[in-house]
């Protein structure tokens, strides 16, 4: 090899490896709170809960962000994404529509989405640590057997179904199917429930107002996406006036 082919060959080699260097040595991006990450919508916050609306455009990512909090999340419509933690390998993740899964605190990671449509999901941070957590009748902890009570099999009462999904020691959350036209009533309570919206929902919510002298009922649309706390010490009473069966994420909680 001729002398100049020799210079060549090691100069270009200098500026891979220069290259390479750089990129290693770039420094890592700082997590943010899910607060301050563009994609997060925060939608609800209570003293249990904090529910925030994601979406992320086709190709693109979220920024890395920190989860100081227990949480569960839900996809809206199929979700095709790459889960980047900084601590691991990048794993690829396929989740159905509505499919719940909780996760741990202390995950720092970003998503991106793999799909040529936006990846939308809701994810609900608990506000106090979750303890005892076992399955229903959903697979929402990943590895661990399901639980489903015997009477969750049932057949729908009145065009209505609540399938609890996932329990712990503070927290039941449950999936509410409600047929076309059906109704289901939550009474009032001292810590009323939170609901989130699945994809497809077209239902309203009916609050039943009582005043000194008066007494009504508000309503609310909600459709995917959407959340809201029940008033405490207020019924609610939900109607699904769509043609196809709406359903909830329902979340109650356990007093201290």
């Amino acid at each position: 090899m001729s002398r100049p082919n020799r210079i060549m060959i090691v100069g270009a080699c200098v500026i891979t490896l220069a290259g390479w260097l750089s990129f290693a040595q770039e420094p890592a991006e700082t997590p943010v709170p899910l607060t301050a990450e563009p994609s997060h919508h925060q939608v609800l916050v209570n003293a249990d809960v904090r529910v925030f609306r994601i979406e992320v455009a086709p190709g693109a990512a979220t920024r890395v962000h920190e989860h100081t909090n227990d949480f569960i999340w839900f996809p809206l419509g199929d979700a095709d994404i790459m889960d980047h933690p900084r601590d691991g390998a990048e794993a690829p993740n396929k989740v159905a529509d509505g499919a719940i899964t909780f996760r741990p605190h202390g995950i720092v990671h970003a998503i991106s989405n793999n799909r040529d449509v936006p990846f939308r999901n809701m994810t609900i941070e608990f506000l106090h640590p979750q303890t005892g957590g076992r399955n229903q009748c959903g697979q929402v902890i990943r590895d661990q057997p399901l639980d489903c009570p015997s009477s969750a099999g049932e057949s729908r009462k009145k065009g209505q179904s609540m399938i609890p999904q996932l329990k712990t020691d503070q927290t039941q959350v449950s999936l509410l199917i409600l047929d076309p036209d059906a109704r289901f009533t939550f009474k009032a309570s001292k810590r009323p429930p939170v609901l989130v919206a699945l994809e497809g929902t077209d239902a309203e919510a009916l609050v039943e107002m009582r005043i000194t002298g008066a007494s009504g009922k508000g309503k609310r649309p909600l459709h995917g996406g959407d959340a809201m706390e029940v008033p405490p010490g207020m019924a609610l009473e939900l109607h699904n006036g769509g043609s196809v069966p709406a359903r909830f994420a329902v979340l109650e909680f356990r007093s201290p």
